[in-house]
């Protein structure tokens, strides 16, 4: 076939353009925006929703159908190194789901467009934002891909976001142009749509054969993508005619869809990698037309004087399916005039199921539909579709009879769609669910419970909330939002809480935290639609007055790594008995106090403003980045970008203290989060690069002294006299991660030994349902020993005076003398000291020995008390002490030597917290035994208890090749660390 001209092209895409339109009268009508956001404008404008980045200082943009948000070009953050981005975009009156747009030359991040120019424009029947360079480009390291720096001066990127009167697309057009004397070696030209980690999963669609192009069409399943492997990275990149992802349920729904109707005229494919994490689609410069195509890439530019144009849009649809945005996408590309397509019907029509259609015969995925659970729509699985002939594959939670597989089998449905009209699939009816009824309770009053759901007797354990998308990367299923095997009950429950089940056997279990007992019973729903109600009771194990218990590490929907929503990160942390949870969203504030006061539940929990301040791009001020950092209570503003959090990218972490203290709301806490990784280039662990060499970075070294290098690095001050040393707390224990524990406490007990008291803590860092809240957790002793709630100016000053116990299960009470207790400085005649300890724990809790350590060495180890006991020890200790010394004690499972990370106990602690091995730790005890009057550290000897990286520090590897992989690469390692 002869491709077309760019005349015929362009003329056919505009004709595209006008006849969809796709609004109500009442939208055609609506007034055409786009402006700069400011404070007269902020409350008309900023649509309230936990995904919304922008704010007062960015710029809006609205045609009454959809709305976006591009933020200044003065903005660098999350992926972006430069503003002018995508940020922000949804359907008019709702929230949306989306993070991030960025533009991706050469496939590489170190060829950056640094826009410095933005203007918006409105019209009768557009509105428009432009951004532009006015500087060419900048290369941020030598690699391939990247010009010269005098080649990049001579190009110039404008990049307009235009909004057309009742379309629900955004259009954007890209033109690039050599102003020098010789060919720019620009070949490639894409959008980095970071998706975000767990939360929309992108589908990728494309014929198998398109004129002499070939497609590589992939659904939901992706290759794997590794940054350090050209094979891989040559396997990831196929060619798509449109990519899409549907929202996460339980959020605003929306969706939404990338393709370039200019490019599949010419008869060309948008060549891209998706992963779990990002998309990153474009267009090449030159005649690419397959993988082998690769080859043919240095030979492409654009010649002197010349221009490249790349025109796509992103289309919006209105539920948290593919379907609502290939159905625009597709009538965008010409393939469907919007008169064709298929429609079914689901039984029962209240149930969770997810529609997969593909081509009959070669199975190349189309679309997915998410048919609604309630209204008079309910059940109903409708889009649009090209003719032609295809199967359904309709997929259902928790309704497989089949015992031996955890995911049900999906049932098919083969029908063609002809030129007109829509086929029906005949109706599905699902197999049916048994019923369990649950209740939990204190003595007479119900109680916020964790209820976990097991099978026996050869039934699988249940997915609850699975997304039923059966996204995979490399062939292995990527984690759903909500998929757990447990329910979240809040205690304000009247009636039992009801949840359908695969018919089957069941060992239900009832947990409330750390604090109270463990509950189970088992049931049979084996008979298909039986029903069972249980009661579960639970006793309180440890007396909670005078501590409360507290997770400062806490993501959720406005996280970009997260879509759990405010509702349900604020029930699972009530349903295990948190006291206290701090709001740490990466880069954006969050307050959850609307949400914790709507849900009646402000008698059992306090929430906190903060942030996690997350360092990502690797650039040449910071080429290893600098770690992550949380920090509150700051001020929540909701008009301003990411409410209020300030810049964090390309800073020192000094610097950034100072940033974040400027917005506390009162006195503020500032915590280093993982502070090391398991891999030696994590860019999130703070003590693993101190430096900002591009050739390797530097660790610290715990075995050296602060003044020592590179350890010294820490202690350079800023014009306010800031030092990267400057934070309060460090956290220890993140998750479930015993071998990180122990790197974190060798670099603990080394600056404790030199006088920098830094407060250690133990948080969840919970991102999804199934990373339990609270586990780990904080015991925040109080003054009052009576006190069971404190506020945050109470919590702060506890937490900097170190009277914490970081645990995932046990709790230590510690003093010297009976006097000083945990945090606390004591001063002695007498070199000889008491050290009363007392561990408890519920009977759900295995413990096998307790632990002294005075300054960094272990003295004492103590075996526990059988299990059925909550007193697990309870002795005063004798010490003697030659000088000054700080104290602290550890109980856990046995780690028989050195190098050996005990192994997760199994049995009933495992059920409840999987993964994890019990542990508790205090924070010191201060011992002035020189009777001088004050504590005077010891100094830096070799400390026993401190482990070296497993590792040798090496210098980073950072892929040239395609750094839009690298874009993955990095994201990947911080999601692992995080």
């Amino acid at each position: 076939m002869k491709q077309p001209t760019k005349l015929f092209a362009c003329a056919l895409f505009g004709a595209l353009l006008i006849s969809f339109i796709v609004c109500s009268p009442r939208n055609a009508m609506a007034q055409m925006v786009a402006e700069r956001i400011t404070a007269a404008n902020a409350d008309k404008y900023l649509f309230e929703c936990p995904d919304r980045m922008g704010g007062i200082g960015d710029w809006y943009l609205s045609n009454g159908v959809i709305w976006a948000i591009i933020d200044d070009v003065s903005n660098r953050n999350i992926i972006s190194a430069s503003g002018g981005t995508l940020v922000d975009i949804g359907l008019a009156g709702r929230g949306e789901q989306f993070t991030q747009m960025m533009p991706l030359l050469n496939m590489t991040r170190d060829l950056i467009v640094p826009f410095d120019e933005i203007h918006a424009d409105t019209g009768e029947n557009s509105a428009s934002i432009t951004v532009s360079t006015t500087h060419g480009l900048r290369p941020e390291r030598p690699g391939l891909g990247v010009l010269s720096e005098e080649a990049a001066k001579k190009v110039s990127v404008v990049t307009e976001y235009r909004l057309v009167a009742g379309e629900n697309f955004l259009r954007l057009k890209t033109t690039i142009t050599n102003n020098g004397e010789k060919k720019a070696r620009i070949f490639h030209v894409a959008d980095v749509i970071y998706w975000g980690d767990d939360t929309l999963k992108p589908f990728g669609a494309s014929e198998r054969r398109l004129g002499n192009a070939h497609g590589t069409p992939r659904g939901f399943q992706h290759p794997l993508l590794d940054t350090e492997s050209p094979l891989t990275i040559v396997k990831a990149i196929g060619g798509f005619t449109y990519i899409a992802a549907g929202g996460v349920e339980g959020m605003p729904p929306v969706s939404y869809g990338v393709c370039s109707p200019t490019e599949y005229a010419k008869h060309k494919l948008l060549w891209a990698v998706n992963d779990r994490l990002v998309s990153a689609i474009g267009a090449f410069t030159g005649e690419f037309n397959r993988t082998l195509d690769l080859w043919k890439t240095p030979f492409f530019g654009i010649p002197p004087g010349g221009q490249f144009i790349y025109e796509r849009v992103m289309a919006a649809g209105d539920r948290n399916d593919v379907a609502s945005a290939t159905d625009a996408l597709l009538r965008l590309l010409g393939k469907t005039d919007g008169n064709a397509g298929v429609t079914g019907k689901v039984e029962p029509s209240d149930a969770d199921t997810s529609v997969l259609i593909v081509t009959e015969g070669d199975e190349l995925p189309v679309t997915e539909i998410r048919p609604l659970r309630e209204g008079e729509r309910a059940g109903i699985a409708r889009c649009l579709l090209p003719p032609g002939k295809y199967v359904a594959k309709i997929s259902s939670a928790q309704r497989d009879p089949n015992l031996k597989t955890p995911q049900p089998e999906p049932i098919t449905r083969n029908f063609t769609v002809s030129e007109s009209g829509f086929a029906d699939f005949e109706k599905v009816q699902l197999p049916q669910q048994s019923k369990l009824a649950v209740e939990v309770f204190e003595g007479r009053r119900h109680l916020s419970a964790r209820v976990i759901i097991r099978g026996t007797q050869g039934t699988p354990d249940p997915e609850l909330g699975t997304d039923l998308l059966g996204f995979t990367v490399d062939g292995k299923p990527a984690p759903s939002t909500y998929r757990a095997n447990w329910l979240l009950l809040d205690g304000n429950e009247t009636a039992p809480v009801r949840v359908g089940l695969r018919p089957g056997k069941y060992i239900v279990y009832a947990t409330h935290g750390f604090e109270y007992s463990v509950a189970q019973k088992e049931v049979d729903l084996s008979v298909p639609g039986s029903e069972a109600g249980i009661t579960l009771s639970l006793e309180r194990a440890i007396d909670g007055r005078g501590m409360v218990s507290g997770d400062f590490h806490v993501h959720s929907a406005p996280s970009m790594d997260s879509a759990v929503s405010l509702e349900q990160r604020v029930l699972s942390f009530v349903a295990d008995g948190v006291d206290v949870l701090i709001a740490t969203d990466h880069d954006q504030l969050t307050d959850f106090a609307p949400i914790v006061s709507g849900m009646n539940l402000s008698d059992r929990i306090t929430s906190i403003v903060g942030v996690e301040a997350t360092s990502m791009l690797q650039a040449r001020p910071t080429p290893f980045t600098i770690g992550h950092y949380n920090a509150w209570p700051l001020r929540y503003n909701p008009s301003l970008p990411r409410h209020g959090m300030p810049p964090d990218e390309g800073v020192r972490p000094r610097d950034l203290f100072d940033r974040l203290r400027q917005v506390a709301d009162g006195d503020s806490l500032v915590q280093v989060n993982h502070g090391r990784s398991g891999t030696p280039d994590g860019e999130a662990s703070y003590f693993n690069a101190l430096g900002t060499d591009f050739k390797k970075p530097l660790a610290y070294n715990p075995s050296k002294a602060l003044t020592d290098s590179p350890n010294s690095l820490l202690l350079a001050a800023n014009a306010n006299g800031t030092r990267d040393i400057d934070f309060d707390a460090m956290e220890l224990l993140n998750g479930s991660s015993y071998s990180d524990y122990l790197l974190l406490r060798a670099d603990w007990f080394s600056l404790l030994n030199q006088g920098y008291l830094k407060t250690g803590t133990a948080n969840s860092d919970t991102h999804t349902k199934a990373n339990v809240g609270g586990y780990p957790r904080n015991y925040i002793m109080l003054d009052d020993p009576e006190a069971e709630r404190a506020d945050a100016k109470q919590l702060v000053a506890q937490i900097k005076k170190h009277k914490i116990v970081g645990t995932t299960g046990p709790v230590i009470k510690l003093n010297v003398n009976a006097q000083a207790g945990i945090g606390d400085t004591i001063t002695v005649n007498d070199q000889n000291v008491n050290l009363n300890i007392k561990v408890l724990a519920a009977p759900w809790v295995p413990l096998d020995e307790v632990r002294v350590f005075a300054n960094g060495v272990r003295i004492e180890t103590f075996k526990t008390g059988p299990q059925t006991n909550v007193v697990r020890l309870d002795r005063s200790v004798p010490i003697p002490l030659e000088k000054d010394a700080w104290l602290v004690a550890e109980a856990t499972t046995s780690n028989r030597t050195k190098s050996q990370i005990p192994e997760p106990p199994g049995g009933l602690y495992n059920i409840v917290a999987p993964d994890f091995v019990p542990l508790a730790f205090t924070n010191p005890i201060f011992v002035d035994a020189d009777g001088n009057g004050r504590y005077d550290p010891p100094g830096v000897p070799s400390v026993v208890e401190a482990s070296e990286p497993p590792w040798r520090v090496k210098a980073s590897i950072v892929a040239t090749f395609l750094a839009t992989a690298f874009v993955i690469g990095y994201i990947r390692r911080k999601r692992a660390g995080a």
